[in-house]
């Protein structure tokens, strides 16, 4: 056997010490590198972590800000719904102010036509009279001319109201125990909204009765009430034989501009023969029922007329008279 070979082997051998695997190799290496590892992996879950914190930021930001577009948009809603609300109510409102207004309005024509229907009863009364008698109504006056009941009383047989008539002591005045209980029985054209019962037995309508009026006393020294017959034989009549007669020839101005009867400020007993006194040097009563609309009245001829408020008084007293010879022409 040839030796140089083998100790030419041996001394090419290495080391003798112990061989190391692939595997523990890896290990080791891993070992090695595990510092670095850790700080990767650190790292990398910082970023994520701020990655997820940030994309969670965002979402909750994005939650946030829709609450808060849903929060205006029903804000908005609201207001838009509280604005159509108010607008609604307006228009309710406003409504409801026009339907007062029209119910006023027609209930104000309704009252004035009643009015008007009342003043054309009693003008229709007077004429009626008149033509048939040829004398215009009076007061009911004793012998002694002391005014016993009013024309509202004298004129009910004209009206259609001859029972309530019949139940008058005609030789009685107006305030007598018997005559006053009647008061309660004010008929409903003597009220201005024909409520009789509410008017409690006083009436606004009314006329002048002061020298040259219609009204103006001329029974004085006339006979007695009681035993007289009446002066139309069908109706019935109050007055005594007069003194001076009074008919539609007498009131040389002219029955369409004559007052017969006006709506009074001051109330009166129907019954109470007490008219407006109007003297010639004197003041002008109070006419009319309220401040804010003119004066209602009727002239001898049975025709409506509507005083302003600043019609002169000068003027009021020219058409109270009959035979004044006044030249005054109706507004």
């Amino acid at each position: 056997m040839d030796l140089v070979p083998y100790t030419i082997l041996m001394a090419k051998e290495p080391p003798n010490h112990p061989s190391k695997s692939p595997a523990s190799s890896e290990s080791n290496q891993s070992k090695s590198a595990n510092p670095s590892n850790r700080l990767f992996s650190f790292l990398l879950g910082l970023i994520l972590g701020m990655l997820f914190f940030c994309s969670g930021l965002g979402f909750s930001s994005i939650v946030w800000l829709e609450k808060r577009s849903l929060e205006r948009e029903s804000l908005a809603a609201q207001q838009k719904w509280q604005e159509e609300k108010s607008e609604l109510l307006n228009k309710i409102q406003l409504m409801e102010e026009s339907e007062r207004q029209r119910l006023a309005l027609e209930e104000k024509k309704k009252a004035e036509t009643l009015r008007d229907r009342n003043l054309k009863r009693i003008a229709k009364a007077f004429i009626d009279w008149e033509e048939v008698n040829g004398d215009y109504p009076n007061h009911s006056f004793d012998a002694a001319g002391k005014p016993l009941l009013s024309w509202r009383v004298q004129i009910l047989p004209w009206l259609g109201l001859e029972e309530l008539f019949d139940q008058f002591q005609l030789n009685e005045p107006w305030d007598s125990p018997k005559n006053k209980a009647l008061l309660a029985k004010m008929p409903e054209v003597y009220a201005l909204d024909g409520d009789a019962e509410k008017a409690q037995g006083m009436t606004h309508y009314r006329c002048f009765s002061h020298s040259g009026a219609l009204l103006a006393p001329r029974y004085a020294n006339a006979i007695k009430v009681s035993g007289m017959p009446p002066v139309n034989p069908k109706k019935k009549s109050l007055n005594p034989i007069p003194k001076t007669i009074l008919s539609s020839k007498q009131v040389t101005d002219g029955i369409a501009n004559t007052i017969l009867c006006i709506e009074a400020s001051e109330p009166v007993e129907w019954t109470k023969p007490d008219e407006f006194l109007f003297p010639l040097k004197g003041k002008c009563p109070p006419l009319g029922i309220e401040l804010n609309e003119p004066i209602r009245l009727i002239s001898l001829d049975g025709k409506i007329h509507l005083l302003p408020r600043e019609t002169p008084e000068a003027f009021i007293r020219a058409w109270s008279t009959v035979a004044g010879n006044e030249k005054v022409n109706w507004p």
